[in-house]
């Protein structure tokens, strides 16, 4: 196969492309109509607004997608960026989260279904936490985008249909047969599926909204 999908590290690829790189990958389908993205934080905190955040702590994975995109957000919201502190760290969400709740950090970022499963996965309510998403604050973020190179894309478009067809019938399986794709991840990975099986809810599938991607290439502008 020409032009083969040659492996990138997401933020990477994602900061090339808005850099207007020559060899940037490009975004040919996305399968979120709004962001995954959060900000969650103890839900008996007093943390309720993106302008609660000031001052405030929040952890963060190496290069995690909501943290890289921060300054989006505050931009939207009227945040003060340089007032937020972030704590790098490594260690599994399900880890961290218990960690959270015990005031380690103020809040921490992530994508929603991820943090539920890793607040089960550790044997906590997932009501334990509240989320403070981007979708309401920055609409305009789509989320899991699949990128191909620029010369696959021109060399070989059919190529790429046979792969978005085929990409789009396993995400309608996935949603009409959740938990047969929950239990066929398995052949490939043996952790307890249990705690992402029951969080498990439709993603929000869509088709490509040009304003809304005009306002995102807009967007990344200020990055």
């Amino acid at each position: 196969m020409k032009g083969a999908l040659k492996p990138h590290r997401t933020p990477q690829a994602v900061a090339h492309a808005a850099n207007g790189l020559a060899n940037a990958p490009i975004a040919v389908f996305a399968s979120y109509n709004s962001s995954p993205y959060t900000i969650a934080v103890p839900a008996n905190s007093a943390i309720r607004t993106p302008q609660d955040r000031q001052g405030k702590l929040l952890a963060a994975h190496p290069q995690d997608a909501a943290m890289l995109l921060f300054p989006e957000f505050c931009r939207k919201t009227g945040l003060d960026a340089s007032t937020v502190r972030t704590a790098i760290d490594a260690a599994p969400h399900s880890a961290m989260v218990p960690e959270l709740i015990a005031g380690k950090w103020n809040g921490m970022f992530g994508f929603v279904n991820t943090l539920i499963a890793a607040s089960i996965d550790a044997g906590l309510d997932p009501k334990a936490l509240l989320y403070i998403e981007y979708e309401d604050h920055v609409p305009e973020l789509y989320g899991m985008a699949l990128m191909v190179t620029k010369e696959m894309a021109t060399t070989e478009p059919d190529t790429v249909r046979k792969l978005l067809r085929a990409f789009n019938r396993g995400l309608a399986d996935t949603i009409f047969e959740s938990q047969a794709a929950c239990w066929a991840l398995a052949i490939w990975t043996t952790p307890d599926l249990r705690a992402e099986s029951s969080c498990w809810s439709p993603p929000k599938t869509c088709h490509i909204n040009p304003r809304r991607v005009s306002c995102l290439i807009a967007a990344f502008d200020h990055l």
